[in-house]
């Protein structure tokens, strides 16, 4: 079995878990990067996507995330990001109603309106591929 670490992931809302994993996958803006316990100290940038985090007993879950930050120091993860659901909290219908309806704003919009609606697309699009992965079972 690998060796755990205590996970902590927060938004301004509520925690979302904490609790002892073998590792969690997020996405940066440099691709995916994989925390587990031997990850030495580091302060990641984390994008709008999904994070994917291997339980104590081998199992997965996966919850879609907005931005923020994950900081690894020794055996302790806390990841403090803007907003992030299990994907048992998604409703996929909804999920592309609000995208949809968030994408034709976008089209008319410009300035910092543009610029916020640009990140809701985002968060609307990962929320949906982390609704795909809980249908397909990945």
């Amino acid at each position: 079995m690998s060796a755990l670490f205590e996970l902590h992931v927060m938004t301004p809302e509520k925690t979302l878990y904490i609790g002892d994993v073998m590792q969690i996958i997020v996405e940066t803006i440099d691709g995916s990067r994989a925390i587990m316990a031997v990850a030495a100290p580091q302060l990641i940038a984390v994008r709008e996507g999904v994070m994917r985090i291997q339980m104590s007993d081998g199992e997965w879950k996966i919850a879609a995330t907005g931005t923020g930050f994950l900081k690894m120091d020794g055996k302790m993860c806390r990841v403090l990001i803007e907003t992030a659901d299990w994907t048992e909290e998604i409703d996929p219908a909804q999920a592309q109603a609000i995208l949809r309806q968030r994408e034709e704003k976008l089209g008319v919009t410009s300035g910092k309106e543009s610029e916020l609606l640009s990140a809701a697309v985002k968060r609307a699009k990962a929320r949906l591929r982390a609704a795909s992965l809980r249908r397909s079972g990945k």
